[in-house]
């Protein structure tokens, strides 16, 4: 698996650990493939920075439950999303 059929794997993997369960790095056939599942690694470049932030500022007050900048799964892109979302900032695989 190389090239596009890998990066397409790694793109869906990030997509799907974006919506489900809790911080885990994933390593899989010698290529390092961040999921973190903690909050705020909207981009999956494994790291919580401004580029995420951005991400999340676009979707602001925006009422989307299956969303990754929906973390508290209320249905509504909040305070509270944001404060999960700072309680994470500038996490980094290490």
């Amino acid at each position: 698996m190389r090239g596009a059929a890998a990066s397409a794997v790694i793109t869906a993997l990030q997509a799907y650990a974006a919506q489900t369960v809790p911080v885990a790095a994933l390593r899989c056939l010698g290529w390092s493939i961040c999921l973190f599942f903690g909050g705020g690694d909207l981009n999956g470049d494994c790291y919580v920075n401004f580029l995420d932030f951005a991400i999340f500022a676009n979707r602001w007050l925006n009422e989307v439950v299956l969303s990754a900048e929906n973390l508290d799964r209320t249905g509504k892109i909040d305070l509270n999303d944001l404060a999960i979302f700072v309680e994470n900032w500038l996490w980094q695989e290490q």
